[in-house]
């Protein structure tokens, strides 16, 4: 019997571990609906108003009640429609990221300065040969989350070929109530971003691109990851960014005076404490099934060996 259990522990061992890295950075699965699975255009967002749309249950820099959410392609989500009337027939220029707090003209052409929640706000481009997509899932109560995966830089496959493996996974995830996942006490309204790094992507090498990351009020108020006065991430800035394994950035709502546990006084601005913080490598239930359905087939063909080995010996 210890015999059986060594053999199942050596063979699934590297399932398992995978299992506690499988999705790096990321807080929780990306599984969802797709919203995005192919190349689009640079202006589009998808709402997801409906099954997936919090409702009023989340607030947004403590007095706004979220009724509707969009999400961009381009690394950010926000809560309306891109304005098609500018002059010249333009769209707003959604990839064009630009400081938080940024203001908005009529004429300006770009979407800076509009209410926005951005894990990574940059200018990517979608292509179903890339293997890349945008989900999205909520869960009542918990938690909404928003990821792109697999996603490149426009400029690394439309430019000049200066930009070389740009490809990563960024992910929202916005809480509905307080919840603990994987060690973590998450509370109502946290928002958290989670990042992969991918080939010659990490603090090491960011990219000579711009980049914008944090929350935006739409007013002027702001919040930016730790590091940044206004969001904006340079080519060198590219360590600011939690892509460690397990590790995430948290912005919680809150009062200047009062710190909360294991935040670092100071850094509050805009109504956010800010933080980064590391979850426990536990894989999440469909994390681990996925995995079980991955390894299933090699499990069973191990399983009829076996017994196929056993028949033979008793003949």
């Amino acid at each position: 019997m210890i015999g059986k259990i060594l053999r199942i522990a050596i063979f699934f061992g590297p399932f398992l571990w995978s299992a506690t890295t499988v999705h790096g950075g990321l807080i929780v699965d990306p599984l969802g609906t797709t919203l995005f699975d192919g190349s689009t255009g640079d202006e589009l967002r998808v709402e997801l108003t409906g099954n997936l749309a919090p409702g009023t249950g989340l607030r947004f820099f403590g007095d706004r009640v979220v009724g509707s959410v969009f999400v961009s392609e381009n690394g950010h989500v926000g809560f309306s429609q891109l304005r098609q009337d500018l002059p010249g027939g333009q769209n707003q220029q959604d990839y064009f990221s630009h400081p938080l707090g940024s203001s908005n003209s009529v004429d300006s052409g770009n979407v800076a300065g509009t209410a926005m929640i951005a894990p990574l706000w940059d200018d990517y481009l979608l292509d179903r040969s890339l293997n890349n997509l945008v989900t999205a899932r909520y869960e009542p109560n918990q938690y909404l989350q928003v990821t792109w995966s697999n996603v490149r830089l426009w400029n690394e496959l439309r430019g000049d070929g200066s930009f070389p493996n740009t490809q990563r996974s960024i992910q929202m995830v916005w809480f509905d109530g307080d919840t603990t996942l994987r060690g973590f006490d998450f509370k109502k309204n946290d928002i958290a971003f989670g990042y992969i790094p991918h080939t010659n992507v990490g603090p090491e090498y960011f990219g000579p691109i711009f980049a914008t990351a944090g929350l935006d009020k739409g007013d002027g108020s702001y919040s930016s990851v730790l590091g940044t006065s206004d969001g904006v991430l340079l080519a060198d800035d590219g360590g600011l960014l939690a892509w460690g394994e397990n590790d995430f950035l948290l912005f919680r709502p809150g009062v200047f005076a009062e710190v909360p546990e294991g935040f670092v006084g100071g850094n509050f601005q805009g109504g956010y404490h800010r933080g980064a913080f590391t979850l426990t490598a536990v894989p999440e239930p469909s994390t681990f099934l996925l995995l079980i359905v991955v390894s299933g087939y090699p499990a069973l063909r191990v399983w009829k060996n076996s017994s196929r080995r056993k028949q033979a010996s008793n003949h």
